[in-house]
C-alpha cells in the first residue's frame, strides 16, 4: 500500500548491482555561466550608489540598536537600585 516508485533503486538491499558507484556518478563541475553576466548591465556609479546606500542603512541601524541597548541599560541599573538589589547585603553574625 505504502511503497516507493519501481524505478527508484532500493538502498537497503543486499544486492550491489543495483547500488552506483563512484565511477557512475557524473561527477563533472558545471558549465561557467556565460561572459555576459546579468550585472554587468549595471553602471559602476550604480553599484556605488548601492553600496553607500547599504552602508549607510547599515550604520543607522548600529546607531539605533547601541541607542536602544544603552536605554535599556540605564532603566535595568535604576530598576535594581531601586529594588536595593545592587547594596551588599548586611552580615549576620552566626550564634553558637
Amino acid at each position: 500500500m505504502n511503497q516507493p516508485p519501481s524505478d527508484l533503486p532500493d538502498i537497503y538491499s543486499k544486492d550491489s548491482s543495483q547500488h552506483q558507484t563512484l565511477s557512475d556518478l557524473n561527477l563533472t563541475p558545471p558549465e561557467a555561466p556565460p561572459e555576459g553576466d546579468q550585472f554587468d548591465s549595471l553602471a559602476p556609479d550604480k553599484n556605488s550608489s548601492v553600496r553607500r546606500t547599504f552602508e549607510r542603512a547599515y550604520i543607522i541601524l548600529l546607531v539605533i540598536g547601541f541607542s536602544i541597548g544603552a536605554v535599556l541599560a540605564v532603566g535595568v541599573v535604576a530598576t535594581l537600585k531601586r529594588w536595593g538589589l545592587t547594596e551588599v547585603p548586611a552580615r549576620q553574625e552566626q550564634g553558637e
